[in-house]
């Protein structure tokens, strides 16, 4: 039982601590900051205390979340669910990425979100089969994430990548 538990803490302890980097230098340095830089000094001090908060708080969170596994069902029905609640949306992010210039990071990002609250809805909140939803977040943060871009300005030709490189060719 002592080695269970001891290969449990391992793998949860290894997830948050990467949740915890992957948030603090992916994105609140980048909105802080604007930029990734490297740490200095006294920054390094308050960085060292934002993840060692940060880390209280998601070891919180999967705590009281893992208190509710139990109520979603058997363990394919519960990795389905969990899958399925971010592949439709992450799959928008990519079509809109890939296949449309008018997309913008906004836009995108409220889609996204949108997607995840209505799969979140659909998995949790209806009887609907646990391989629908992403079929539905999908539809949803597409619809919403280009939606969503278009009453923003569109980009500069700067912004667009075929510029860049049909100007470098020349």
């Amino acid at each position: 039982i002592a080695a269970l538990y001891a290969a449990t803490m391992s793998s949860v302890d290894s997830g948050i601590n990467s949740c915890t980097t992957a948030f603090l230098v992916d994105f609140w340095q980048r909105l802080k900051y604007g930029e990734i830089r490297p740490s200095e000094g006294a920054r390094h001090h308050q960085q060292l205390g934002q993840a060692r908060i940060l880390t209280v708080v998601l070891g919180t969170i999967v705590t009281v979340l893992a208190c509710f596994v139990g109520r979603l069902g058997d363990i394919i029905e519960i990795a389905n669910k969990i899958i399925n609640s971010f592949a439709g949306p992450m799959f928008a992010i990519f079509l809109l990425g890939m296949l449309s210039r008018r997309a913008q990071s906004v836009g995108v990002c409220i889609g996204a979100l949108l997607g995840v609250l209505v799969m979140g809805w659909l998995v949790f909140g209806t009887t609907l089969n646990f391989l629908w939803p992403s079929t539905f977040g999908l539809a949803v943060a597409l619809a919403a994430g280009y939606g969503i871009s278009l009453l923003e300005r569109p980009p500069s030709p700067k912004q667009l990548c075929w510029t860049f490189f049909s100007q470098r060719q020349h």
